[in-house]
């Protein structure tokens, strides 16, 4: 019988680095949007204010962050978070803008679901 290496061929680098850069500019893009009102004249953003979806809102930030920098350094747990939340807000979205608002959804939730997705394929294979 035939000895065959069960190991596959590594993954390449494209799709790490392709989540990496999705979900940086994203955040990024978020993070701005959210302090920008506040920091170019001095009223409340949004996402400071003391509406409940602003909070939910800036929470949700800070998680996709917070996943985005662990899955620069570990892709499962990083990947994971990413994919959780990502889910979550679409859910919690949906059911709070309804189906009229679907594509502010899809906004919010797609660019890190597709970021997580990517880290969880180009995971290190034990």
């Amino acid at each position: 019988m035939e000895n065959q290496n069960t190991t596959s061929a590594p993954d390449p680098p494209w799709i790490k680095w392709t989540a990496r850069i999705i979900s940086t500019v994203f955040i990024l893009f978020f993070g701005i949007m959210a302090l920008g009102p506040l920091l170019s004249n001095g009223r409340e953003s949004a996402a400071l204010s003391s509406d409940p979806q602003g909070w939910i809102l800036t929470v949700y930030i800070i998680i996709v962050a917070l996943g985005v920098i662990t899955a620069w350094f570990r892709e499962k747990p990083g990947g994971l978070i990413l994919v959780i939340s990502s889910l979550a807000m679409l859910i919690w979205l949906t059911a709070s803008l309804g189906l009229k608002d679907i594509g502010v959804a899809l906004l919010f939730a797609c660019p890190f679901l597709i970021s997580g997705i990517l880290f969880l394929s180009c995971r290190k294979k034990s």
